[in-house]
């Protein structure tokens, strides 16, 4: 597949990936547990599958905490802050032409979807 627009559809277009994406922009870093509780993931496989192609595509990082009990934490990669500027460019779009609230510049996209705004 050589168009490079329909390539990143495919990965951000996945449930959940956006959303993890925003969560990890504003946590800074999270475990897979906090994750999961945060966006109300209903299965650890989504949740699983989506780290999985997200740190393959290298936009986070997944570091293991060596202690008891094991830990994992995640955080954006700087291709992955690179890739979150375009979700503020989208966000300024949906302002601009009223589609989103007024506050969502400066909102998590994950407080206002179960918030019922979006």
């Amino acid at each position: 597949m050589n168009c490079l627009v329909l390539k990143t559809q495919r990965l951000l277009g996945k449930k959940w990936t956006i959303l993890i994406l925003q969560e990890l922009y504003h946590s800074v870093e999270l475990s897979f547990n906090q994750l999961s509780i945060k966006l109300h993931i209903p299965t650890n496989k989504i949740i699983s599958q989506r780290l999985h192609e997200l740190e393959k595509n290298n936009l986070i990082q997944r570091k293991i905490i060596h202690q008891k009990p094991l830990s994992t934490q995640y955080t954006l990669t700087q291709k992955g802050h690179d890739l979150t500027k375009i979700f503020n460019l989208l966000k300024t779009w949906g302002k601009q032409y009223q589609e989103v609230s007024p506050t969502c510049l400066t909102t998590n996209c994950n407080q206002c979807l179960w918030k019922k705004e979006i």
